[in-house]
């Protein structure tokens, strides 16, 4: 039997390497946070009222862990959203949509004719409200 607090046996009873990417997240939040604070928004975005986040099951964790993140500095209103449609608030240019999808298929944050034109950020999608992802 192998003991699991011997490093050198982690490799056999970790082969997914589910250790090695948990010590990997305080690296992934720093890059995700410095790519966010390099992010320059195009005008329009900077307008907006309220955010939504949207995205299916683990990408709607992520929204949420966003959602807390921010809640007590964010001026604006930040709402997930579970569903494949926008909420009928999520309309017009006042309403920043950031649509989150692991393998990058449009269809599961949200149905593809709701998004236009999208924003291509290093690492994603980020579209306006009243359109369609490409």
């Amino acid at each position: 039997m192998h003991d699991p607090d011997t490093p050198h046996t982690y490799d056999t009873i970790d082969s997914a390497g589910v250790g090695r990417s948990i010590s990997d997240v305080p690296r992934r939040c720093r890059r995700a946070r410095d790519a966010g604070q390099a992010l320059a928004l195009p005008e329009p975005y900077r307008r907006a009222y309220r955010v939504v986040v949207a995205g299916m099951a683990q990408a709607a964790s992520a929204g949420a862990f966003i959602k807390a993140l921010h809640a007590s500095e964010s001026p604006l209103p930040i709402s997930v959203w579970r569903n494949y449609d926008l909420p009928a608030f999520a309309t017009g240019p006042e309403t920043l949509v950031i649509a989150i999808s692991p393998s990058g298929r449009p269809d599961e944050p949200l149905s593809a004719e709701l998004i236009e034109p999208p924003v291509v950020v290093r690492g994603g999608t980020t579209p306006p409200a009243g359109g369609t992802l490409a």
